[in-house]
C-alpha cells in the first residue's frame, strides 16, 4: 500500500521547471490517498467528477491570453462601426493635469483654444463645459485621431496648422487657452506673444509645460522626484496615444519665469510633479480700453 501511494505522488508530482518549461501536467495530489469505490453510487460520483474535471479544462484551454497593459476606459460603440476609435482615455503625466484646466473653464458660453491638442482627449472633455471648443496641432497624424474623437461634437474643431501662422485663427479671440506639453515645441518669446494675442480681455492662459534641468537646484529636484514619478506611473499605468511626437525642452524654469514675467505681468508660474511646471494669467481688462 505505501508503495503504491509512492508510486502515484510521483506520478502527479508537480514541479517548477515543469511550470516554467510550458509542459502539460496533472493536477497536484491530494493529501489523503483516494480509495476508489466500488458501489454504484460512488461510481457514478467518480463519473460525474471526471467529465467536470474535462470540461473545466477544455474551457480553461480554450480562454483567450489576456495580455495586461494600459487601464483604458472606452465609451459606448454605436452600432457595429468600428470607426467610432479614439474614445479611449488613458493616463500620462499631462491628462494628470486636466481636471484643473476643467475648473479653469469661466462659463458654459466659453470659447475655448487648445494649443497643441494632440489626439483631442482634453479637447473632448471640453466640449462638455464649453460652448465652442477649437484644437490645433501641426501633426496629420494627431489631427486625424483628434478628429475621429470629437466627430460627433459639432460644437468642436480642429486645425491642422501652426498656432503662431494659421490663418483659420486670424481675427478670433478665446476666453480660455490651454497649452499642455506644447510650449517648448515653440519659440517662447513669439509663442508668448501669440497667446496673449488670440485671449480675449479677462481671457485665462493656462499652460502645463517641461523646462530643462540647467541649475543645481533643478537636478536635484528632478533627482528627488524620479522614484515616486515612476511609483506613480506604475501604479496609474502610464500610456498615450500611437505615434505621439515629443521634444525636449531648451529653457530651464527659471528662464521662462524670467520672461514670463516681463511678458505676462501678475503670472503665477509653479514647478510641479510629472516633471512639470504650471503657469495661470489672466489677460487685464484694461487691454480692451486701449
Amino acid at each position: 500500500m505505501m508503495r503504491e501511494r509512492e508510486s502515484v505522488q510521483k506520478q502527479h508530482r508537480f514541479t517548477r521547471s515543469d511550470a516554467v518549461c510550458g509542459r502539460r501536467h496533472p493536477d497536484p495530489p491530494c493529501p489523503l490517498p483516494f480509495r476508489r469505490s466500488t458501489s454504484a453510487s460512488g461510481q457514478q460520483a467518480a463519473s460525474r467528477f471526471t467529465v467536470n474535471r474535462h470540461e473545466e479544462t477544455s474551457a480553461r484551454s480554450s480562454r483567450p491570453l489576456l495580455v495586461r497593459g494600459p487601464r483604458v476606459r472606452c465609451a459606448s460603440v454605436a452600432g457595429s462601426d468600428e470607426d467610432r476609435r479614439a474614445v479611449a482615455e488613458y493616463w500620462n503625466h499631462n491628462t494628470a493635469y486636466h481636471s484643473e484646466l476643467l475648473e479653469a473653464v469661466p462659463h458654459r458660453a466659453s470659447r475655448i483654444l487648445d494649443v497643441g491638442c494632440g489626439d483631442g482627449l482634453l479637447l473632448q472633455k471640453f466640449a462638455t463645459k464649453a460652448a465652442s471648443v477649437t484644437g490645433i496641432d501641426p501633426d496629420p497624424s494627431a489631427v486625424a485621431r483628434a478628429r475621429a474623437r470629437v466627430s460627433d461634437t459639432p460644437h468642436a474643431h480642429i486645425i491642422a496648422g501652426d498656432v503662431l501662422t494659421a490663418p483659420e485663427l486670424d481675427g478670433r479671440h478665446f476666453d480660455l487657452i490651454t497649452c499642455v506639453a506644447t510650449l517648448h515645441h515653440m519659440p517662447l518669446v513669439t509663442a508668448l506673444e501669440r497667446l496673449r494675442e488670440l485671449l480675449t480681455p479677462g481671457g485665462r492662459l493656462r499652460i502645463v509645460g517641461l523646462s530643462a534641468n540647467k541649475t543645481v537646484s533643478d537636478w536635484i529636484v528632478s533627482g528627488a522626484l524620479v522614484l515616486p514619478i515612476r511609483m506613480m506611473s506604475r501604479i496609474r499605468r502610464e500610456a498615450g496615444y500611437p505615434e505621439m511626437v515629443t521634444e525636449q525642452p531648451c529653457e530651464s524654469l527659471a528662464e521662462i519665469r524670467d520672461v514670463a514675467g516681463s511678458m505676462l505681468p501678475g503670472n503665477r508660474i509653479r514647478r510641479r510633479f510629472y516633471y512639470r511646471y504650471t503657469l495661470n494669467w489672466s489677460k487685464p481688462l484694461s487691454t480692451l480700453m486701449r
